[in-house]
Order: structure tokens, then sequence, then C-alpha cells
């Protein structure tokens, strides 16, 4: 015989059971009881089914919560099928596994740091099978160490996945540039680029969000870099024509290739939503084109793993601006502590 459970009764005990089993700072008991107190509101039978089902499996532990052999189950049918069919399935299944990982702490050395301190942390050097220009990036399993070490709060150390890294390593400076960042906000990139210009080159980070660019001018200045920090449009840049020899373009986009820490975009991806953010990052590219001097280089990027936010949309861009030539271009599938990510170089003709 076997027990219908109502699809309110399914959604409860999948939250409960993932916060009692996998939250550190919740206590399993407190969890359960206030599992049962919301489902209480829709009858006692149910509640006292939720109370049991939730004891029972916390006793066996989180292998009782598999829901099938294969992880692909936890992903939304939409992404399955597109993850399948784009990358094979032992690929997909790979993805959906990182999806259920817990997201891994990073960051980057921002000067020297002795190997006493990275010790003390449990930091361990990472070795990217990418392009990360100079940069040296840790792994750390501690993060309570982390935060007290004082390396965050002495600016020895920048909290990012090396993935991050990965675009603005594809520009080809020698540190007299003109430099344009124009989804620049929260500034991480920013940051990334400023390290690479001397005395004599210049930087504006720029971004519509007034909010998230006092973070921009924050981690600027707290590295010492009193680049200009700008609110702008980047649909609409005010900027003069060929006023910038290399511009970064890390556009809004799905987040599939960060999923792993924001499981949120999962939920949101809908075939809509993708056509929605292509069709702005379509705009953007076209907007910023105009602002990239003779002989100029434009770094489009996206941490997203869909194609067609990545090499169709650089390859419809150069369809229709053919004065750009594709000189690099990488596509990073998320594996182990890397996020996944796309990127391209577009040089500009000198005419």
């Amino acid at each position: 015989h076997t027990t219908r459970v109502r699809p309110r009764v399914q959604r409860l005990l999948s939250s409960a059971l993932t916060q009692a089993m996998y939250l550190d700072k919740l206590h399993p008991a407190e969890v359960v009881n206030a599992a049962v107190a919301l489902i209480k509101k829709h009858g006692r039978k149910e509640a006292g089914f939720v109370n049991a089902v939730m004891r029972r499996c916390l006793e066996a532990g989180p292998e009782s919560t598999k829901a099938g052999p294969s992880p692909l189950k936890c992903l939304p049918s939409i992404l399955r099928n597109r993850f399948v069919e784009n990358f094979g399935h032992d690929r997909a299944v790979q993805l959906a596994e990182l999806f259920l990982s817990q997201s891994p702490l990073t960051f980057r050395s921002c000067t020297d740091i002795s190997q006493a301190e990275l010790d003390a942390v449990s930091a361990v050097r990472l070795e990217p099978h990418f392009d990360v220009g100079n940069c040296c990036f840790y792994r750390c399993d501690d993060g309570r160490a982390l935060i007290n070490s004082g390396l965050l709060s002495d600016n020895k150390i920048y909290i990012q996945n090396p993935a991050t890294a990965a675009a603005p390593a594809l520009f080809d400076l020698n540190g007299s540039e003109r430099v344009l960042d124009l989804c620049a906000a929260p500034g991480g990139k920013s940051l990334l680029l400023a390290e690479r210009l001397g005395p004599e080159g210049s930087l504006v980070a720029a971004d519509r969000s007034e909010k998230r660019q006092e973070l921009t001018r924050d981690n600027l200045r707290r590295f010492g870099y009193d680049h200009q920090v700008v609110i702008a449009d980047a649909l609409r840049p005010t900027f003069e024509p060929g006023s910038f020899d290399a511009i970064l373009l890390d556009v809004p986009c799905s987040n599939t290739g960060v999923m792993h820490r924001r499981p949120d975009a999962a939920w949101r991806f809908t075939e809509n939503s993708l056509r929605e953010v292509v069709k702005l990052q379509k705009e953007i590219l076209a907007a910023a084109a105009p602002l990239v001097a003779p002989g100029g280089q434009l770094v489009y990027s996206t941490c997203s793993i869909e194609s067609e936010e990545n090499t169709r949309q650089f390859d419809d861009f150069m369809q229709t601006h053919p004065e750009f030539k594709l000189v690099k271009q990488l596509q990073l599938l998320p594996e182990n502590v890397y996020d996944g990510a796309g990127a391209a170089l577009l040089v500009k003709d000198l005419q």
C-alpha cells in the first residue's frame, strides 16, 4: 500500500531536511520542531507524518535522502536536458554533482604572503589550467581562520575565484592604456586591470548601479588606486567614440557557470530568460563597439556556460561588426574549485 504525499508536504520535507542535514548553524531538532509547527496548521496527521519522516531520515543520515542514482535529478528539467545535449551525459552528471557540492573558498594574493601565513589558514596553492596572468590563487578550507588571520583586513588577499581572472588576462597590455570596465561592479575585475596599469595608464570603472559602485570604489581605494569610478548605463554609454584602448565587458548573464555558488540561478533559468539576457548582451556589445579606439581591444566575458551567451554571441557580433577580429577565446566548464566562464578577445582594425 502506497500513501500519496501532498505536494506541500513534499516541499516542506525537502527544504527542512536540507537545512537540518547541511546547515551547520542550525540544530536538527530545531528544524524538525519548526517544520512540524508549520505543517500542523494543515492538520495533526500531516504534522505527525513530517515529524516521523524527518526523525527517521536524520537518524539514517544524508544517504537516506538520495532521490535516485543520478544527481541530475536535482536540476530543473530545462537545464538537465540542455547539459546532457550540450556536454554529454557524463559531463552533465559532473555539473550536477558540483551544483550539489559546497562551494570552496578561494582567494588570490595581492602582495607577498609568507608560507607561515598560508599554513596558518590551511591554504593550498592552485594551479589553474588556464591563463590567469601573474595572479597566485589559493584554496582555503578554514574560512574562520582566514577571517581571523588579518590577511583580509590588511588587504593582503582578495576573495576571488581563479576563473574571474581569465577574462582580464586575455588583454595584451603594456600598462599605459586607457581602459574601460563597462560593467564593473563590484570591482573584482577592475582591481585586476588596475594592477596591470602603470602611472601613464588610466582606468574608468563604470556601472549603472550606484549602490554597487560604492563597493567598486571601496575595493580600488583599499588597495591604493584612485582610478575613476562612474555611474553609467552600458546600453547608453556617454563616453566619446574611440576613447579607450581596451574595454572589458563582463556582461549580465544566466550564471550557469556559478550555480554552485548561486543556486537560485538554476531555478530562475528559462528559455525566455535566456533570450532576454542574450538580447541585452547583444545590445551592450553594440553600444561598446564605437568606444574602442582603432587597433584597440575588446574583451567580452560571462560566467555562463551556454553557447548562446558565448561563442554564438561574439560570432554574431563579428557578423555585424566586421571591423573586429577574434584573437583568443575560452570556455571554462565548472570543475572542482573552478567556476565556469566564457570570454573572447576581439581586436578592432586600425582603420
